[in-house]
């Protein structure tokens, strides 16, 4: 596999994109970017306010917008966290294509929902109980997994430490 000039992290929110590529890009000695930080600085406010006061399209094209920006013309030697559902978007899809190459951290729903079931940060998944939040987790993976499975190389996180998947990425990027 050639070496790629950006690595991006796909995979659902917990899955641990931001704290593994921190890692891997330490390891690189390559610069890191986390896509919804990213959004965040741009827009000057929160995901979550992004969502409750334009919805979920308006965020959308912002990260549409963010990741060509990230993604400029000549950018080498970075690792770049993407947002859980940013692979959803066709043109998303194309720049990270064109790009680089796509490691999907994937972890079991068990493993989201431990990671996750105390998140008051992610809109998508507001839930008023434990079995709400599991259902919603299922049901946005569902709609996500054939773009996960389309990245160039699968990663399971599951049971295993940030440490552990960042060199376990590296060794198969390098």
């Amino acid at each position: 596999m050639p070496k790629p000039t950006i690595i991006f992290l796909a995979g659902f929110a917990g899955s641990g994109k931001t704290t593994v590529g921190r890692l891997l890009a330490r390891r690189l000695k390559w610069e890191f970017h986390d896509l919804d930080d990213a959004i965040v600085k741009s827009a000057g406010r929160s995901v979550a306010s992004i969502f409750a006061g334009e919805g979920e399209r308006a965020f959308r094209r912002c990260e549409t917008a963010t990741l060509k920006a990230l993604c400029k013309k000549g950018r080498r030697n970075a690792v770049i966290a993407l947002g859980g559902g940013t692979l959803l978007n066709a043109a998303n899809r194309a720049v990270i294509q064109q790009q680089g190459q796509t490691v999907y951290l994937s972890c079991s729903r068990a493993e989201l929902y431990r990671r996750l079931r105390r998140a008051t940060a992610r809109p998508l998944l507001k839930a008023t109980s434990g079995v709400e939040m599991k259902r919603r987790i299922g049901k946005l993976l569902a709609a996500r997994i054939r773009y996960y499975r389309i990245c160039d190389l699968r990663i399971s996180v599951t049971g295993k430490s940030p440490q552990e998947v960042a060199r376990e990425v590296h060794e198969h990027v390098s």
